[in-house]
């Protein structure tokens, strides 16, 4: 009887210790759908990201522009250089399933689609033969370097059908904040690119909308935006 109860106390503290450094799953049990991993639309939010891409690494502020009608995307985009990171919009797939766009140049991604559960798939962009599918969903992970940590995020692989297997996107979404992660890779071990989130910024209450030439709504502040959540371990729900 001893043995066994000692047995079973091992076992807690093993599972215990899995869950502790973000790398045991237990799946939340409401529905993922797209809209809830997906960018928040809100006035005011800033993006800071670390990317690497041609062997050189860089940290961009990326701000949000909104469509000044419902058939105008929303863009995050670069404010150093005004290039756009993305073109973003929630939309309906072929099915009626609601879907979140993300868009660059010619590459219009469904990046996430429907009901989002472990092994779901999809054609995220039939035009490049582009398929995505749900590899996971945690309750809690830490970004490399394990400094910042979300509670409930969603692992996607993109992959483009015909090419090798061991070439692939992967896409971290968290819920209520969007793309935390996203990874080009050849391998599990050689990384291509790669966009890491090192904070999120969110407008004082004291703020006003203006619009810009294209009569889309820019985002400005009448006050300094404050600091919410940035390189910790606070960023959870």
């Amino acid at each position: 009887m001893r043995t066994l109860i000692l047995f079973i106390i091992g076992l807690l503290f093993v599972s215990g210790s899995l869950a502790s450094c973000g790398t045991s799953v237990t799946a939340p049990s409401d529905v993922a759908t797209a809209k809830s991993y997906f960018y928040p639309f809100d006035y005011g939010l800033l993006y800071t990201y670390s990317r690497y891409a041609n062997n050189h690494y860089d940290t961009i502020v990326c701000g949000m522009v909104i469509g000044g009608n419902s058939s105008e995307k929303n863009t995050l985009v670069i404010s150093k250089t005004n290039v756009t990171l993305y073109d973003m919009s929630i939309q309906q797939d072929a099915s009626g399933n609601q879907a979140a766009v993300l868009q660059r140049g010619d590459t219009s991604l469904l990046v996430l689609d429907g009901v989002l559960e472990p092994t779901a798939t999809w054609i995220a962009d039939g035009t490049h033969g582009i398929q995505a599918t749900v590899v996971d969903r945690y309750d809690d992970y830490y970004l490399p370097g394990r400094k910042v940590h979300f509670s409930d995020v969603l692992a996607v692989k993109y992959h483009t059908i015909g090419q090798p297997d061991n070439v692939y996107t992967l896409r971290f979404f968290a819920r209520d904040h969007g793309l935390i992660l996203e990874q080009q890779l050849v391998g599990s071990n050689t990384e291509l690119a790669s966009l890491q989130l090192l904070g999120i910024q969110y407008p004082s209450h004291e703020r006003r909308q203006e619009r810009g030439p294209d009569s889309r709504l820019i985002r400005t502040f009448e006050a300094e935006p404050m600091l919410l959540q940035a390189l910790d371990t606070s960023m959870t729900q």
